[in-house]
């Protein structure tokens, strides 16, 4: 066997550290050497690239979650509180609820599938709206001005136990309800009811300073002209010539009296079919309107109308029916006569009684207008409505005015001032004359009826609906101003717990639309 000498490595004796070292062994350590320094280099670039990976995917999240949580202050801002909105973005931080808190919890419990049972409705001031009221949205640019209406309404009376000392109180038959309007923004609220009493001048003070203490300043009381409101007029001092009386928190401000115009109109009607009024030296009535009425019954051209024959022969509350009144004092009852005047056929007092319905339907629409309406017109009619009504239009030898007379006197006069002096105090230069009447209080009754007119709720009934009422209409009012923003519920908030924002989590899946 021949040994291969080409084979064997060659050792090259190193005399300084006296070792051996094989020269071919050697050269391959520096390139394993090499390889281990690349490997190194390269594991450390794929460690860097891993950790800025790691670091812009944390920096997106974060990104996401500061644009989600600015996405939800954006869309929440306007309906909840600076606690809950920072309830909503904490990490399970516990929170101090306040009064403001509480009250927009309420609000927006109301739009979920059940409603709060924090709030009683007992008689009396209800002191829960007004702290509602005070935190109210969308009116902070806005001077907090409005409008104060009350009226009656009947109740069934209940069965009611004996008392300790074996008495059984007496039962309710109406009650008086008293609500809140904005003048300038169209909002709404009822603030006050109670059983078997009337209106006094200590209740209305104490109403209209509790008002003020919320941040609202009342610039007018709406009611209609019955006895025991013209008894209050009378402990006020109301006139024709003095239609207002001071604040009773700032002497400095004015509260203006008015009377619902819808229930003027109704008196007007009641008197000009029952009785007639005298237009100068002549008597205007129904006879003309029936005469009218028989002309159009037998003409071959279609009327045009509004008025029937037994809307003249109405009895009970009908007679006195405000729908009745608008349709038959109205524009077309004057042009209808006007064109049989025209056709040369006979009625009675027929230019008289075509001017005196055009000037009450000017009237009316001047008070019943949801645009404003210019100087110029309001001061003409009046003017106009003012000098027939100082003047004698009841039939007879006697003088004496009907209460619906003192009742147009002073809504003229207090509306000639009131446009000056809103203007003076709130620099507003016009007056939506709509919200000064008792519409909305109606509609309040009919939501009380469950819109039946002739439902009468029991006491437990109507506070029952009244609660509700209240709060859905705080809850309306609150949101309003988001339901443009609130279209898509966002994916972050289907997993919001019921403890946040003390609210449930139907509450804030339902505020969207």
């Amino acid at each position: 066997m021949k040994l291969n000498i080409n084979a064997i490595p060659t050792l090259n004796l190193d005399a300084a550290n006296g070792g051996t070292k094989p020269t071919a062994v050697s050269t391959a350590t520096d390139d394993c050497l090499l390889v281990d320094q690349e490997d190194v280099h390269v594991q450390e670039k794929l460690q860097m690239k891993l950790e800025i990976d790691e670091l812009q995917g944390e920096n997106k999240r974060l990104s996401e979650e500061v644009q989600q949580l600015r996405t939800t202050t954006k869309t929440f801002d306007k309906m909840l509180t600076t606690s809950q909105l920072n309830k909503l973005s904490s990490d399970g931080d516990r929170a101090t609820w306040n009064t403001e808190d509480s009250a927009y919890k309420a609000c927006l419990q109301t739009v979920g599938l059940r409603a709060l049972q924090l709030y009683k409705t007992t008689a009396g001031t209800l002191d829960f709206v007004l702290n509602l009221l005070s935190y109210s949205v969308g009116l902070e640019d806005e001077p907090k001005i409005c409008v104060l209406s009350f009226d009656k309404m009947r109740v069934d009376s209940e069965h009611k136990p004996k008392s300790r000392k074996g008495t059984v109180p007496p039962p309710e038959n109406y009650v008086q309800v008293a609500m809140v309007q904005g003048l300038k923004t169209p909002w709404k609220q009822p603030i006050y009811f109670d059983y078997n009493i009337s209106m006094t001048a200590e209740i209305l003070n104490e109403l209209i300073r509790k008002i003020y203490t919320a941040g609202y300043t009342v610039v007018a009381v709406v009611c209609d002209v019955g006895p025991t409101n013209y008894k209050l007029w009378s402990a006020l001092r109301i006139s024709p010539e003095k239609s207002w009386f001071p604040h009773p928190v700032d002497a400095d401000l004015n509260v203006f009296v008015f009377a619902d115009v819808p229930h003027l109109l109704s008196d007007l009607r009641f008197h000009f079919l029952n009785c007639g009024f005298m237009w100068g030296e002549k008597l205007i009535g129904a006879r003309a309107i029936k005469e009218t009425l028989k002309h159009f019954s037998h003409s071959n051209n279609p009327s045009f109308w509004k008025v029937q024959r037994e809307d003249l022969t109405l009895s009970g509350p009908e007679r006195r029916n405000a729908e009745l009144a608008k349709k038959l004092l109205c524009h077309t009852t004057a042009v209808a006569i006007k064109r049989c005047l025209c056709l040369k056929l006979h009625v009675s007092n027929g230019a008289e009684t075509a001017e005196f319905v055009e000037m009450v339907d000017s009237w009316f629409q001047l008070f019943n207008s949801k645009v404003p309406t210019s100087s110029c017109v309001l001061c003409s009619v009046l003017q106009q409505m003012s000098a027939w009504m100082t003047t004698r239009i009841k039939p007879g030898t006697k003088a004496e005015r009907w209460p619906f007379q003192e009742g147009i006197l002073i809504s003229n006069s207090s509306l000639d001032v009131l446009r000056v002096y809103l203007a003076d105090k709130y620099g507003m230069e016009d007056v939506v004359t709509s919200r000064l009447s008792q519409d909305h209080l109606e509609d309040f009754f009919c939501a009380m009826r469950a819109d039946s007119i002739g439902d009468h709720p029991t006491p437990k009934e109507f506070e029952s609906r009244l609660r509700k009422y209240i709060l859905d209409n705080t809850s309306i009012r609150i949101l309003r101003p988001c339901l443009p923003e609130l279209r898509v519920v966002p994916a972050h908030l289907h997993n919001v717990k019921s403890e946040t924002l003390g609210i449930k989590q139907e509450t804030v899946k339902t505020m969207y639309i």
